[in-house]
């Protein structure tokens, strides 16, 4: 097991599978990380030490946090096994689009030229965004929006004019904001909502 939480690192990491069947796991949740040389754009190389990998179930990628400034490559010489899950990224800054590698529940969105991961806390169709407040800030005139997990969120206003579904999808948002009485609301609505499936 390798865990890097922290630190500047230049040039190429390998991660390889040494056995087929074996077990092995790396976890970054920091540490900025560049590439310099002819391969500038590879940063991370998964693969296997012989020809015949073909089990990865025990060898494991996980990537939480960090700043990344050149790519991935799977080698073809010495592939990982084929079972290896790709899914390996729920957080950390990337130079490149990581989408082909985010867990499930996961979506990257371009800020300032580089790619930023975030948990989807909910959804308008296939668009995914970090919190409720920012699902109703996108709203134009009508949507709705599906909650993708349990949530807390801030106080918002559903302005005049605008039609939305909020559909939390079984699941229970909850406020962050200490207030409390009668003029405190989670939602100040002077559009229209409604609220289905939840609480």
């Amino acid at each position: 097991v390798a865990n890097i939480t922290g630190g500047d690192f230049y040039g190429r990491l390998d991660f390889q599978q040494l056995t087929d069947g074996g077990k092995a796991e790396l976890n970054i949740s920091g540490g900025t990380f560049n590439q310099f040389g002819i391969k500038q754009y590879v940063l991370l190389v998964f693969g296997g030490n012989n020809y015949e990998n073909t089990d990865a179930s025990g060898v494991k990628a996980n990537i939480t946090g960090g700043k990344f400034n050149a790519g991935f490559s799977f080698s073809t010489g010495n592939p990982i096994g084929s079972n290896f899950n790709k899914k390996f990224i729920s957080g950390g800054e990337f130079s490149f689009d990581p989408s082909e590698y985010l867990a499930d529940g996961y979506f990257a969105t371009e800020e300032d030229s580089k790619y930023v991961v975030y948990k989807a806390v909910a959804a308008i169709g296939e668009t995914m965004y970090k919190s409720i407040e920012d699902a109703i800030a996108a709203v134009e005139t009508s949507a709705t929006i599906t909650v993708l997990c349990d949530a807390e969120m801030a106080a918002k206003t559903i302005a005049a004019g605008k039609e939305i579904v909020l559909d939390l999808n079984e699941n229970t948002v909850s406020s962050i904001s200490t207030a409390t009485g009668s003029n405190y609301n989670m939602l100040d609505v002077r559009g229209t909502l409604t609220v289905k499936n939840g609480t």
